[in-house]
């Protein structure tokens, strides 16, 4: 995961993207957003901007970008407002105040390109579309901080626990993780119970499939 400043190589610059949306349930919020990507990319036009995540979605298309707040209310929740503008093809910058660790984690697991917090310095607005259009992903600094402040850094795994890990939690059944490590069903399964007690003894959640994911990916296992 790219952070503030990205890492590693990029990609090459390309063109900048056919179309801005602006998808927010806060009025002044969303106006200030469009002042702001037209003030910084004039040739960009807008397709979008409003509360209807219906609207929103119909409007994107492949080459646009989605600047997404998470809380639009409760008819809607975040991974299901990221997953409807994925699908329509456009890439999603999340702007939201909501900044909790899991749930930074799940939304860039499901494919969006970055993440800004409604409390961090608008200039990182610019930054984090110029990052993306770049090829990287983008985390401000108040999310970055949160983030690592939260985790506590890497649990320590021996090596067949992290395999285990892996391996299930990319989504393989314990019959599966079991025969591709050459070991019993049960010694897999007390390796991934290892994972969650160790995991649960560092304030991460690994109660079930879905939340081992997350947190393998927070802490780098996977990609």
């Amino acid at each position: 995961m790219a952070g503030v400043a990205p890492v590693g190589e990029s990609a090459p610059p390309r063109a900048l993207f056919t179309a801005f949306i602006v998808l927010d349930d806060h009025p002044i919020m969303c106006e200030a957003l469009v002042h702001r990507l037209a003030a910084e990319f004039p040739d960009v036009p807008l397709a979008y901007s409003g509360v209807e995540l219906d609207a929103a979605a119909a409007a994107c298309a492949p080459g646009m970008l989605a600047l997404v707040d998470l809380d639009l209310g409760a008819a809607h929740s975040p991974a299901e407002v990221v997953a409807r503008i994925l699908a329509s093809g456009a890439e999603v910058l999340v702007i939201s105040a909501l900044a909790q660790p899991l749930l930074v984690a799940e939304v860039l697991a499901l494919g969006a390109r970055g993440y800004v917090s409604k409390r961090g310095n608008p200039v990182q607005l610019g930054a984090a579309v110029r990052g993306i259009a770049a090829g990287d992903e983008w985390i401000s600094p108040e999310v970055a901080t949160m983030i690592v402040g939260a985790t506590g850094g890497p649990v320590v795994l021996s090596p067949q626990e992290r395999r285990a890990l892996v391996l299930y939690a990319s989504g393989l059944t314990l019959d599966v993780v079991a025969r591709r490590m050459g070991v019993a069903r049960s010694t897999a399964k007390e390796y991934i119970d290892r994972v969650r007690r160790k995991y649960e003894e560092h304030g991460l959640r690994a109660r079930t499939k879905t939340e081992l994911h997350i947190t393998a990916r927070q802490q780098g296992l996977l990609s």
